[in-house]
C-alpha cells in the first residue's frame, strides 16, 4: 500500500475501550474526527444508475466510504464482499434508512457506468449500497479531501483482460485499503487501513476467477491488520448513535 498522505493513519486494535455503554468503541479501527475538505464534499460522482451525488447531498445518513476499481485482481472483491455483508447485516436493523454504502472508483479512465453496474450484478442488487465514478479530476479530488492515496502501476498479471470487454488491461491502480464512516454531521468518525477478511464470504465466480495468485492469497488468508464485515456494522451503529 502507500504512504497515507496529508495524515497519519492510526493502526487497527490497540485502542483504549471506553466503559462499557450501550454502544461501546468499536474494538477494531480508529475513532477519529476528521473534517473532509469542502470541495470533497460538493463533488457530485456518477453513480452504477448514472444519477449523480456528493457527500453534501447525502448529509445526515451515516456513510460508509470505501476506494475500488472493477478491473482489481488482489484486493477489492473481497472489500466489496465485506461491505455487502456489512450492508445487509445493517438493512435488517432499524437504522437502515439512515446508512448508505459507497465504494469509489480509484479508476475513472475504465470505470465508466457501464462496469459499474455490471460490477454490482456480479454480486446481486443491493440497494444501499452506490457505486460512483467521475472524471480524473472529480475522483482526484473526492479521494484528496478524504486523504487517500493512489497511482497507476505496471499491469500485475501479464495477458489480463478486462473481465466484462475482454479488452487487454495495460496497468493496475494501487492505492490504500481504507474503511471510512462518516457521521451525520459530515465528518470521519471511524476509518480503519487493512486487508479485507472476507474468507468465509463467497465471491462472485468471474471475480474469483479474474485473482491473481496473489489476490487468492489475500482472499483465503489475508495479512494482518485486516478488517471483516462485522467491524463495520459495529462502527456503522457506533458512528450513528453517537453523532447527531
Amino acid at each position: 500500500m502507500l504512504a497515507v498522505g496529508a495524515f497519519a493513519l492510526a493502526g487497527c486494535g490497540g485502542m483504549t475501550k471506553a466503559a462499557p455503554t450501550a454502544h461501546a468503541t468499536p474494538a477494531n479501527g480508529s475513532t477519529v474526527t476528521l473534517p473532509i475538505s469542502s470541495a470533497a464534499d460538493s463533488v457530485r460522482l456518477t453513480t452504477q444508475f448514472g444519477d449523480h451525488e456528493s457527500l453534501a447531498d447525502l448529509r445526515g445518513q451515516t456513510l460508509v466510504v470505501t476506494p475500488f476499481l472493477t478491473q482489481c485482481q488482489e484486493v477489492c472483491p473481497m472489500t466489496t464482499a465485506n461491505v455487502r455483508a456489512a450492508a445487509t447485516a445493517i438493512d435488517k436493523t432499524a437504522i437502515a434508512e439512515h446508512v448508505t454504502f459507497i465504494e469509489v472508483t480509484v479508476d475513472p479512465k475504465r470505470d465508466d457506468v457501464k462496469h459499474l453496474a455490471a460490477y454490482q450484478n456480479l454480486y446481486g442488487q443491493q440497494p444501499s449500497i452506490m457505486f460512483m465514478t467521475g472524471t480524473l479530476a472529480q475522483i482526484t479530488t473526492f479521494w484528496n479531501g478524504l486523504h487517500l492515496a493512489f497511482a497507476n502501476t505496471a499491469s500485475p498479471q501479464k495477458g489480463a483482460h478486462d473481465w466484462l470487454t475482454g479488452a487487454p488491461l495495460t496497468y493496475d491502480v494501487q492505492h490504500q485499503n481504507v474503511v471510512y464512516v462518516i457521521g451525520a454531521d459530515g465528518k470521519v468518525h471511524w476509518l480503519v487501513d487493512g486487508m479485507p477478511n472476507a474468507s468465509a464470504l463467497k465471491l462472485p465466480t468471474t471475480l474469483y476467477h479474474f485473482l491473481t495468485k496473489d489476490g487468492i492469497a489475500n482472499y483465503t488468508k489475508p495479512a494482518v491488520p485486516d478488517w471483516s464485515a462485522s467491524d463495520i456494522v459495529a462502527a456503522v451503529k457506533y458512528v450513528n448513535a453517537t453523532v447527531k
